[in-house]
C-alpha cells in the first residue's frame, strides 16, 4: 500500500463503540482521520458538515427501522454530487448474501466482513479513494 491513504477522512456509520474504536485506531495507524457516528441522522450531518473521502457502514444498527444500507440509499440519491459520488464500504458481521445484495443495491461500493481484517479494510479504502479521484478527474479534464 503507498501513502496515497494518507490525508483521507472517513465517516464511519456503527453503533458500536468498541467498532469506533477500531476503527478509529486502524485509521489514524495509517494516517487517515475518521470521524464516527452511532445513528443515521448523526451521519447525515456530519457528512454534510466535514469533508468525507470514504464513508463506512453497518448494516445493523441500533434502531432495527433504519439499517445501515439506508443513509447509503440516502447518501446516493443526494442531488449534490460531492456526497452522492462518495464512496461506501459496508462492514457488517450478517455474511448472509441477501445482506450482501441489499447492501450493494444500496449503494455500497464493496462489502466486507467482521471481524474486520486491517489490511484489507486499508486497501479497499484505499481503492475507492483513487477511483473517487479519477472520477473526479475526468469531469474536471
Amino acid at each position: 500500500m503507498d501513502r496515497s491513504i494518507e490525508g483521507l477522512t472517513v465517516l464511519v456509520l456503527d453503533d458500536h463503540d468498541r467498532i469506533q474504536v477500531i476503527w478509529g485506531v486502524l485509521l489514524a495507524a495509517a494516517g487517515v482521520a475518521s470521524i464516527a457516528a452511532r445513528d443515521i441522522d448523526s451521519a447525515k450531518s456530519l457528512v454534510g458538515k466535514h469533508h468525507v473521502d470514504v464513508v463506512v457502514i453497518d448494516e445493523h444498527l441500533a434502531n432495527p427501522q433504519e439499517p445501515g444500507s439506508d443513509f447509503a440509499i440516502w447518501l446516493r440519491e443526494e442531488t449534490d454530487p460531492s456526497l452522492s459520488a462518495i464512496p461506501i464500504l459496508a462492514c457488517t458481521s450478517d455474511q448472509s448474501p441477501a445482506a450482501r445484495e441489499r447492501l450493494l443495491a444500496a449503494g455500497a461500493s464493496f462489502v466486507i466482513y467482521k471481524p474486520i481484517d486491517a489490511r484489507q479494510a486499508l486497501l479497499l479504502i484505499e481503492g475507492l479513494a483513487q477511483r473517487m479521484v479519477l472520477r473526479t478527474i475526468r469531469r474536471e479534464g
